[in-house]
């Protein structure tokens, strides 16, 4: 059932008046939430910059939880990025800097699987936000039109689709 939410969200959003780089960027800030821990320096200020600038939270929230698992999954990945980094003795200083530095150590980039999601996150996230603002440009232009020109649109609001619809979107469920 979360999953047929989770799509009628996205299309309510994808339809609603919001600028396409206001959902590109709560997309791709959804996804380096998802892959990051949030209880981390980076984790929070990306928290804070989605919350302190109105960033489409419902978009943020959307994105997060897909990326989160992706990332459960992704942890052998990112523990290989991260042990390569870590060891790399041209780093050394940075890494010493990094731990011993007031504030900065709840980055946790002592943790190898910490930063290897932290660096591919931040290596997609601009990307992503491409990627993601293009996708809603193009929805809007043709998929959208199209769906609204065509007769089966107004079929589809007499379905039992549109029904199950109505039911999950109502506040009073």
């Amino acid at each position: 059932m979360w999953i047929f939410k989770s799509i009628v969200k996205l299309v309510k959003l994808l339809n609603s008046e919001t600028s396409a780089t206001s959902l590109g960027l709560a997309f791709s800030l959804g996804m380096f939430l998802g892959f990051v821990p949030l209880l981390t320096l980076q984790g929070l200020a990306v928290l804070a910059v989605v919350l302190f600038f109105r960033v489409n939270l419902s978009g943020t929230i959307l994105f997060f939880f897909p990326f989160w698992a992706a990332s459960k999954a992704l942890q052998g990945p990112f523990d290989s990025i991260g042990v390569s980094l870590l060891e790399s003795p041209a780093l050394l200083g940075l890494w010493t800097f990094l731990y011993n530095a007031p504030g900065l150590s709840l980055m946790g980039t002592n943790h190898s699987v910490t930063l290897g999601a932290t660096l591919v996150a931040t290596a997609l996230v601009g990307p992503f936000f491409m990627a993601s603002r293009a996708l809603v440009r193009a929805y809007r232009g043709k998929v959208s039109e199209r769906w609204a020109k065509l007769g089966a649109a107004n079929a589809l609001r007499g379905s039992w689709v549109y029904r199950i619809y109505s039911w999950i979107d109502s506040p009073f469920h």
